[in-house]
């Protein structure tokens, strides 16, 4: 009787190993300043984990594609910067700097991002869900002309909280088409660059 109560409960246990979805617990992985966000995102980041980001400086060398959902979290604005390192383009999806693809979620917070020294139309562009928390986005201009966004969001149920903008030469929020939903606490917005106009 006790082998085969035994036997009842390996076969049980095998059943649900097979048959039972696995359940995936969300990592954290902490990326050393300097090193490529976007290789650290690739792998061994999976989706639902985080990239915690040290205090420091790292450059994006080209448009960094959120095709998963992800939670990227610095040391605090000011102590955490992400530069954007390369020219985006002028239309479309080219325009990003950080473009979250439909159907995935980015939770940024605690950090600054800033385009001194590159041609940035949206330093963020969504079609998809954002959450962004405690950030600064500052120096953005696209080539020295009435262009140059804060964060642009085209999809999504989205979240804007304690976030501030500086020396955006041209809209800080926008938010496209009718289903698109941003709720904005705590904003602050503070000039235009060399533009004097305020809209």
């Amino acid at each position: 009787m006790k082998n085969k109560l035994l036997l009842i409960g390996l076969v049980t246990a095998v059943l649900l190993l097979v048959f039972l979805p696995a359940t995936v617990f969300a990592a954290e992985y902490t990326v050393p300043a300097g090193d490529d966000i976007e290789t650290w995102f690739n792998a061994p980041a999976v989706a639902g984990d985080t990239l915690l980001l040290e205090a420091g400086t790292y450059t994006l060398p080209e448009r960094f594609e959120i095709d998963k959902d992800i939670t990227i979290k610095g040391a605090g604005q000011g102590k955490t910067t992400i530069v954007v390192g390369f020219n985006t383009g002028s239309s479309g999806d080219d325009r990003a700097a950080i473009l979250v693809e439909a159907g995935n979620t980015l939770t940024i917070s605690d950090l600054t991002m800033d385009g001194t020294g590159a041609y940035v139309f949206h330093p963020i562009r969504s079609h998809g869900t954002l959450d962004v928390d405690d950030v600064t986005i500052q120096n953005m201009s696209w080539n020295h002309k009435y262009l140059g966004w804060g964060i642009a969001m085209y999809a999504g149920n989205n979240t804007i909280d304690n976030v501030s903008m500086s020396n955006i030469q041209r809209v800080g929020i926008v938010a496209y088409n009718s289903g698109t939903n941003v709720t904005i606490n705590n904003f602050t917005y503070k000039g235009k660059g060399w533009i004097t106009a305020l809209r």
